[in-house]
């Protein structure tokens, strides 16, 4: 069977503009993490547009900090839940991969492997950990000096992620939540940095825009009906309802409909670590 480009995957589900593929799918080698180079990283905003930013503007000197923009983990709550039951619901995937709810934290996945990881602390602090380049390829060696460049200048609870994210995972980016802003070490222009990550979470209207591609099979926009039932299920969040779900669209399996309703509810409480 002919391999699908990611590019084409990419473009074909209408989750990314056309700068933003390319960015996601740049073919050009990964920038050394920390390294002032010359690249032109581009950067996704909420609609899917993309900037681009150059030189020494698109990294950060090793162990500083910069902020990134990016609604705090309460906002993103009844998103990621209503995202975790329509995927559930459509049976996009099997039992125990896709978004959801592992030991209190929330996983993210999207259709071409891209993955992110909500670590959430019982004080409120949280740190995201994920990969905007699913192809990405290392040696534990590499691994871990990667890990160690991205943490660089981090406080310590940032650490708290190797806890749960698998140490074979290749993480490209890692931010910290303080309760007030996220932020980020090492170099964020990198390939599989924040910025490359298709992030359907990122606004309300994202997330509705893919509600609505799953439930009708890519063949209904976020619009009409279709907007309505979406951002019922976003706005009840862990709440949601069989009879929410079953609204949105065709592709929703019945048989799926209560094992959706529980993986939203999973995304109810505090974190635990």
């Amino acid at each position: 069977m002919e391999q699908i480009s990611r590019r084409s995957m990419l473009t074909a589900i209408g989750g990314l503009s056309g700068a933003a593929v390319l960015a996601a799918c740049a073919d050009e080698a990964e920038p050394t993490l920390g390294d002032d180079t010359s690249t032109t990283y581009h950067y996704a905003d909420e609609s899917g547009s993309g900037s681009s930013t150059s030189g020494t503007e698109g990294t950060e000197a090793k162990g500083e900090l910069s902020t990134v923009t990016l609604d705090a983990p309460d906002d993103l709550q009844n998103r990621w839940a209503a995202y975790a039951a329509v995927w559930t619901a459509a049976n996009i995937s099997g039992e125990g991969t896709g978004p959801r709810v592992e030991g209190g934290d929330w996983v993210y996945e999207m259709e071409v492997g891209e993955w992110a990881w909500l670590v959430r602390l019982k004080d409120g602090k949280a740190v995201l950990v994920g990969q905007g380049e699913p192809d990405t390829r290392r040696s534990a060696a590499e691994e871990k000096k990667a890990r160690s460049a991205l943490l660089a200048g981090a406080p310590s609870w940032w650490q708290t992620y190797e806890t749960a994210v698998p140490e074979f995972n290749s993480v490209g980016f890692i931010l910290g939540w303080d309760g007030k802003k996220w932020q980020q070490a090492g170099a964020p222009g990198s390939r599989g940095g924040f910025a490359a990550l298709t992030f359907y979470l990122a606004s309300q209207e994202r997330t509705g825009e893919q509600l609505a591609r799953f439930a009708s099979g890519g063949e209904t926009g976020y619009s009409g009906s279709a907007r309505v039932a979406a951002d019922r299920i976003i706005s009840a969040g862990p709440k949601v309802t069989a009879s929410q779900l079953k609204a949105l669209g065709p592709e929703l399996d019945a048989k799926r409909l209560a094992a959706g309703v529980k993986a939203a509810k999973a995304f109810a409480g505090k974190g635990k670590r």
